[in-house]
């Protein structure tokens, strides 16, 4: 029996800040550092969880928008500052303590709940404004609830 052996390459985390250099057919030459390339390495195996989570929750964004729809007009979940951001657009025009507080309990179980680590999420809610004020709240383009 012939057996190859092949000689394995060791990222070591100590050396976090080392650059590293990976030569792709389809891409060329990618760089990056020994600590980005552990972290993607650790991250590519959580992206079915992540998707199950994200669906959780979506479904508790829903339900939330069910519950205070009188107030809602719309609402948004778009990436910014590498999180998820839920947007909500009042109907009225003035500040409404009893839905910021609602929102921020929202958050809190989010946030509090061990099925949902992967996620990050900010809540915002906003008075009524113009279409192109809350366009410049979307950065990324944001997914309509």
């Amino acid at each position: 029996m012939i057996t190859t052996k092949h000689s394995a390459i060791q990222l070591r985390y100590t050396d976090k800040n080392q650059q590293l250099v990976i030569d792709d057919e389809t891409a060329g030459k990618l760089v990056t550092t020994v600590a980005a390339a552990i972290d993607a390495c650790k991250a590519s195996g959580k992206e079915d969880e992540f998707w199950r989570q994200f669906t959780e929750m979506r479904e508790l964004l829903t339900n939330w928008l069910v519950d205070h729809q009188e107030l809602i007009a719309d609402a948004y979940i778009t990436v910014r500052d590498s999180a998820i951001l839920f947007l909500a657009l009042q109907q009225s025009p003035s500040f409404n303590q009893e839905l910021e507080d609602s929102l921020t309990e929202l958050d809190l179980a989010i946030a509090h709940n061990p099925d949902l680590d992967l996620i990050r999420l900010n809540v915002l809610a906003i008075p009524k404004t113009s279409q192109a004020s809350v366009e410049s709240l979307l950065v990324c383009g944001g997914a309509n609830l």
